[in-house]
């Protein structure tokens, strides 16, 4: 199920690796690997997602689903107010926040074009939550680990 937390250590990445069993590749159908949707997703950085579909089709969006499954409208909710997408190195990502709630409830998505692997974080009525592909080692950006500081109050890599 969920990994909830409060703080960020060996624990949440390992109930985070538990609660994915099964995860181990992506969706049927989807070619995470192929240069096309790389090259589509790397078209789509410094826009925002009601610019561009990069979180309703394509690499990143086929990802988030498989890893959210049915918990993946209730993600989105917390992704009303967001930056563009953006990369540091080999990741893609983008943060973002419930509108008039971002305190309580905000989310961020992380996909290593390197190791092929997604991380995602949210906080969910104050609750943080991770949810990952097992073997996602990344660090988050910059970005992402100073927006989950400010949410839990420690670093998240």
């Amino acid at each position: 199920m969920w990994t909830m937390t409060k703080k960020w250590g060996l624990a949440l990445g390992a109930a985070a690796a538990l609660a994915l069993a099964g995860c181990q590749t992506a969706p049927a159908g989807m070619d995470p690997n192929g240069q096309q949707a790389w090259n589509q997703l790397q078209a789509q950085v410094g826009q925002y997602p009601h610019d561009a579909a990069f979180l309703q089709q394509g690499v990143m969006a086929a990802r988030m689903q498989h890893l959210l499954g049915e918990h993946r409208a209730a993600f989105m909710q917390n992704l009303q107010v967001t930056g563009p997408l953006s990369k540091q190195g080999s990741v893609y990502y983008i943060t973002g926040n419930r509108q008039h709630d971002g305190g309580q409830n905000a989310a961020a998505v992380a996909l290593d074009a390197k190791s092929n692997t997604m991380r995602i974080w949210w906080l969910q009525d104050g609750q943080p939550r991770v949810v990952q592909d097992p073997g996602a080692a990344f660090s988050w950006p910059k970005d992402v680990n100073q927006m989950i500081s400010n949410a839990v109050g420690t670093p998240a890599s």
